[in-house]
């Protein structure tokens, strides 16, 4: 579930807002039935290059509705990893639902890899899914997944 909130302050009129998505534990008749259904994308992959030949490989998995694992590896085309990330922000916002935008930070697993976890995907619809990497003494590169989730 998403759930965005607004507050208006009674003092000073400013207005603070933002948003979070949690999930509640299924039964075990739930989870039989999703077992049954047969999904037919069990992940969701899509690399990029850049202007500066960087390469961006970014997967979802297992891409449904839930709980997914979003990782991002960053390498150029010679094969040695972006070692000048600061940091990487995945944004989502599915339009349609008024869904969003909920924004996390990616976790540094590797040298130029990058994990998130978390049910940041809590329909079926279109999402849009706004990566952007911030580098040290560099542009950061900006780039927006569209993605369709059944």
């Amino acid at each position: 579930y998403a759930t965005d909130w607004l507050v208006l302050s009674k003092q000073d009129g400013h207005i603070t807002k933002g948003s979070y998505v949690f999930s509640v534990a299924e039964s075990n008749d739930q989870l039989i039935e999703q077992q049954n259904i047969t999904n037919v994308s069990s992940s969701y992959s899509e690399n990029i290059t850049t202007a500066d030949d960087i390469i961006l490989q970014f997967d979802i998995s297992p891409f449904k509705v839930g709980q997914n694992t979003f990782n991002l590896s960053a390498s150029y085309t010679n094969g040695t990893a972006v070692e000048n990330i600061r940091n990487v922000y995945l944004e989502f916002n599915n339009p349609t639902k008024n869904l969003g935008p909920i924004v996390d930070t990616m976790e540094k697993v590797d040298s130029g890899k990058y994990s998130l976890v978390g049910n940041y995907l809590s329909q079926n619809g279109n999402w849009e899914v706004k990566l952007t990497v911030q580098r040290i003494g560099e542009y950061d590169i900006n780039h927006q997944f569209n993605i369709k989730l059944q």
